[in-house]
């Protein structure tokens, strides 16, 4: 989907639009390769950055779309997580690019609704991804970033109450960081 020389001049992208608002940047790829290593890291500042971009196609206006945009948020966080464990003593953020509407991120970290029917019987309820929060404790906060071509202009910045505290990163430090105002995200 995404060819490797795309992807390099998006990482750089991104390293440079960090190193721009604070320098120490590095490609956190680059520093190690025995083990999975955050996108970006800042030793001096001690924050370690993780970024994903939503792959597949846009799921505006698709059939389940909000189940399978789920499905791939889950994804992205419990692999920033597993990284993310990796960095003791830091600071981290997860940033995911989005090409289907950012709004769409307060309904999937909300936990989507579900509804249980057998044979035309409900049987029960459940939340997708109710759990999700237990899998995000090296996750400081997440960042949905709006993609090229997604329809909102709008970055939200959610604030992971789970996180280990020295995780943590606020709304202020990550828009510092980013040099970009950002949407609180706030749960429906």
């Amino acid at each position: 989907m995404f060819d490797k020389n795309e992807d390099k001049q998006r990482t750089s992208k991104w390293l440079n639009k960090l190193e721009a608002h604070s320098k120490g940047w590095i490609d956190g790829d680059s520093e190690n390769k025995r083990i999975k290593t955050a996108d970006f890291v800042n030793h001096s500042q001690k924050i370690a950055i993780e970024l994903k971009r939503e792959k597949g196609e846009n799921l505006d206006n698709k059939n389940h779309n909000a189940l399978v945009l789920s499905n791939r948020i889950e994804a992205y966080i419990k692999d920033a997580n597993k990284k993310f464990g990796n960095y003791i003593d830091f600071q981290t953020l997860l940033i995911i690019e989005l090409r289907s509407s950012t709004w769409s991120a307060q309904v999937i970290m909300s936990g989507i609704k579900q509804l249980h029917l057998i044979n035309g019987q409900h049987v029960g309820n459940s939340i997708k991804n109710e759990r999700l929060f237990s899998k995000m404790e090296n996750i400081g906060a997440i960042v949905f970033w709006p993609a090229q071509g997604n329809i909102t202009n709008i970055a939200y910045y959610f604030d992971n109450l789970n996180a280990k505290d020295v995780c943590k990163m606020t709304q202020l430090e990550t828009e510092k960081v980013l040099g970009n105002p950002l949407e609180l995200l706030e749960l429906i």
